[in-house]
């Protein structure tokens, strides 16, 4: 993972000394002893908090602010700056752990998906696509067992993305009967854990819908 790097660079530093010393080198600062830290490293929180998402197989949590920042604090306690792709708020974030991706929606409509192995890097910057432009996403998921990420509007909708390609599936579901000018927008999505074709789908409405999504 990412913040192994830190651990690499010190390894690395040390050889240098080693070295260095070995062949009559004996003059060197502090700065030369020391280990670097990786581009990335950052420490604190920027402006604005807006959500929260943990990865349970590695024991990341990422946290989606204001001006589009993503900060990633690892279990071993390295902390990593993502900078913005979108300067406007991140509203979801979603962890793919079986492909090693997170999933950062931005206001209003923008998908970014980073890879985290070896360090983070930006995989992709998309749009929604054409039919979903004049939606809004209201929640995301990750269907267990899998790089598929669901993403509910606000016209009752559900989308799948698949973070491991970057793209979105051409099908969807339509959570109300009604047209998609008086639909409820949804609120929760959570798939069966042990039939992952069922998905559970509530609305602001108040009301809940399993769908079947073979």
């Amino acid at each position: 993972m990412f913040w192994r790097t830190r651990d690499r660079e010190k390894q690395s530093s040390k050889e240098n000394v080693d070295a260095s010393t070995a062949a009559g080198h004996s003059e060197q600062t502090v700065a030369d002893i020391l280990p670097q830290p990786p581009k990335l490293l950052h420490y604190g929180l920027p402006l604005q908090v807006r959500c929260l998402a943990s990865d349970p197989l590695h024991g990341t949590v990422a946290v989606g602010c204001l001006h589009g920042e993503v900060k990633l604090f690892a279990r071993s306690g390295a902390e990593v700056l993502l900078g913005p792709q979108h300067h406007s708020p991140v509203l979801h974030l979603v962890f793919a752990p079986l492909c090693g991706k997170l999933v950062v929606v931005h206001s209003p409509n923008n998908v970014c998906t980073w890879a985290l192995h070896p360090i983070p890097t930006l995989d992709t910057a998309v749009p929604l696509p054409q039919t979903l432009t004049s939606e809004l996403i209201t929640v995301a998921c990750l269907a267990p067992l899998s790089s598929i990420v669901l993403f509910g509007t606000d016209k009752g909708s559900v989308r799948a993305y698949d973070a491991e390609s970057s793209h979105f599936s051409p099908w969807s579901l339509r959570s109300s009967s009604g047209s998609a000018s008086t639909a409820s927008a949804l609120c929760a999505l959570e798939p069966n854990p042990t039939l992952s074709q069922r998905l559970l789908v509530g609305e602001r409405s108040g009301r809940l819908r399993v769908f079947d999504a073979d």
